[in-house]
């Protein structure tokens, strides 16, 4: 048989065949998977700051809990001259919040040991004692940097998204932190928020 002829020959018997074919059943083809196994959607766990590249949950309290926490973990780490948690802590260089805010200059090593050289004087108060006998830590207050400052600049080093922490002082821990901190009726210090919370101001 010519190859010409067995091509005809190939062409009826493939036309016979889907000529035959049963009709596809609507929809047979088309239909969606099953979606009541799918996994639920990824939801982040919330962050108080955002990496690029990287999905994260919003805080809304705008890391205003944050800084209260950071504010008792260096009240402790004062009262118990935990040198770590402050050189952890503390930001290099850092700033002070008296006489009035001042741009970051002190270097963390020198303010670290000015903090713990006072629990060698007669002030120092024990370790453990209650941080609720030292400060109020229900009156502790928190606002933006830039909401405090209002109508000043911010000095050079500071954000405006920087909190700034009040705490109010009680007796037992007015002479001790009016040594170590110059924290006499409140303290005041400047917390920068987010996954690695730093004291900037102290």
């Amino acid at each position: 048989m010519s190859r010409r002829a067995l091509s005809g020959l190939l062409a009826t018997v493939l036309g016979a065949a889907c000529a035959g074919a049963p009709p596809e059943a609507p929809g047979e083809a088309t239909a969606a998977p099953p979606t009541d196994r799918d996994p639920p959607p990824y939801v982040p766990a919330p962050e108080d700051g955002a990496r690029t590249g990287h999905a994260v949950g919003i805080v809304t309290s705008g890391g205003f809990e944050q800084a209260r926490a950071l504010t008792i973990r260096i009240v402790e780490a004062v009262r118990d001259g935990d040198r770590q948690a402050l050189e952890e802590r503390l930001a290099d260089p850092i700033g002070r919040t008296r006489p009035r805010l001042l741009t970051p200059r002190d270097p963390r090593a020198q303010r670290v040991t000015q903090l713990l050289d006072v629990r060698h004087q007669r002030h120092a108060i024990e370790p453990g004692t209650p941080i609720e006998e030292l400060i109020d830590p229900d009156g502790i207050e928190v606002v933006p940097l830039a909401q405090h400052a209002q109508d000043e600049d911010i000095p050079e080093g500071f954000l405006p998204t920087d909190l700034y922490v009040t705490v109010p002082i009680r007796d037992r821990g007015r002479r001790y932190f009016g040594v170590a901190l110059q924290w006499l009726g409140e303290g005041r210090l400047v917390v920068r928020p987010g996954p690695d919370p730093l004291v900037v101001a102290l």
